[in-house]
């Protein structure tokens, strides 16, 4: 049995609308996927603009500093690197680096990638009494619990959103060939 549509007591302006809705839906059905290519020196460049995050308290400030992208081939996460600086009482001052792991998402309605969820991997502060390394520890997970997710990582340009990608979801989000490489789509 063979299916036809019919268009029958249809004026020629409804059948051509229709014919449109046809071919718009199929359009969209088979949208490709669109893919946004970071470098880690165009990463810096983005999230450096950021910092530095500086946390003063009575009894020690704590300065998170020049951020670097670290791009582990296989991860689906963003690193950051950077430098650490705490200054205690009696004019003591000791530097070090730490390493964060985040997310990436997608805010659709922005077309905007931010960096979420991140959270202290590891640390090393030379000359850190051995009583200040959880307080470094909890300090930096706090500033990048309640201040990183404002990075931007990429925004949609003008010409991109006009082109429906606002609209789209994060499909994936890979690391290769020391580029960070994210998908949104449909």
């Amino acid at each position: 049995m063979e299916s036809r549509i019919k268009f029958e007591g249809i004026n020629i302006a409804r059948k051509i609308l229709v014919l449109f809705g046809i071919l718009f839906l199929l359009g969209v059905g088979t949208a490709q996927a669109y893919t946004i290519t970071m470098t880690g020196e165009d990463l810096d460049k983005r999230i450096e603009k950021f910092f530095p995050f500086i946390l003063e308290t009575p009894f020690y400030t704590l300065r998170l500093h020049t951020p670097r992208a670290v791009l582990k081939t296989g991860s689906e996460r963003l690193g950051l690197k950077m430098m650490l600086t705490m200054e205690m009482p009696e004019s003591k001052r000791a530097e070090g680096v730490g390493h964060l792991e985040g997310e990436i998402s997608y805010d659709a309605k922005k077309g905007e990638l931010h960096f979420r969820n991140p959270a202290l991997v590891s640390f090393s502060v030379e000359g850190l009494p051995t009583d200040f390394e959880k307080i470094v520890r909890d300090s930096v997970n706090m500033i990048a619990s309640q201040h990183l997710p404002i990075i931007v990582v990429y925004r949609l340009d003008e010409d991109e959103q006009k082109m429906g990608f606002g609209l789209m979801k994060l499909k994936s989000v890979q690391v290769k060939n020391g580029k960070l490489i994210v998908e949104i789509g449909l």
